[in-house]
């Protein structure tokens, strides 16, 4: 039994360039998958250090208002209390001066 060259040698041509050109896009999309995985990576840690930079950031905005919060409170407080001796003050005085009147 003898190979008909002429007859096998056109589908195996097709067949071994079909496998190359499939071997190609195999690789092709293995670089290109490795690629996008890498960008993707890259942008996601680039997200995360910027997420991270804006948490810093808030925490201490938020530490800035909580102290000049507490800063305001106080001088309120303060306030307050100088109103209430102003005020016992100003009514000792009327009385003081209602008893010299009155005498």
């Amino acid at each position: 039994m003898e190979i008909q060259w002429a007859e096998v040698l056109p589908p195996l041509s097709v067949i071994v360039t079909v496998l190359l050109m499939w071997w190609r896009l195999d690789n092709k999309i293995e670089s290109t998958s490795k690629a996008l995985d890498d960008k993707i990576e890259d942008t996601r840690k680039a997200l995360d250090d910027k997420i991270e930079d804006t948490r810093r950031v808030l925490d201490d905005k938020i530490e800035g208002v909580r102290i000049a919060s507490e800063t305001a409170h106080q001088s309120i407080r303060d306030d307050l209390c100088d109103l209430k001796v102003t005020t016992a003050t100003i009514k000792t005085d009327v009385e003081w001066l209602k008893n010299d009147r009155q005498q």
